[in-house]
């Protein structure tokens, strides 16, 4: 082979070398960017779910609380039925009191009877 061919080819294939280098350099570059991008949304995603509890848990809490301000609501009404002045006269009526008694206990009513 002459060397000026030989020369040609060593000159190709350096040019290629540096064709492949610099793709490969590209292609790294694009990954990075792509991983950095992917870190981002993860990060999105994780403050995003973190702001969806904190709202369900705050939802929670008032739903809680004004249950707890309805239920009060009714108390002179169930302390009025749980009474025992004057004490029930029928075995019906006793239970009905003890029924009122009990819904008086589970609504967090704090009145004395």
């Amino acid at each position: 082979m002459p060397l000026r061919t030989l020369t040609e080819s060593v000159d190709r294939l350096e040019q290629e070398g540096h064709a492949l280098r610099d793709e490969m350099t590209n292609l790294r570059r694009e990954k990075e960017r792509e991983n950095r991008r992917f870190g981002w949304f993860l990060g999105a995603l994780a403050v995003a779910l973190v702001c969806i509890g904190v709202a369900a848990f705050q939802v929670t809490l008032d739903n809680r609380r004004a249950i707890q301000d309805n239920n009060r609501k009714f108390c002179d009404l169930t302390a009025q039925s749980a009474r025992s002045d004057p004490p029930p006269s029928t075995p019906r009526g006793a239970a009905l009191q003890q029924s009122a008694l009990r819904l008086y206990r589970d609504l967090g009513c704090t009145n004395p009877l």
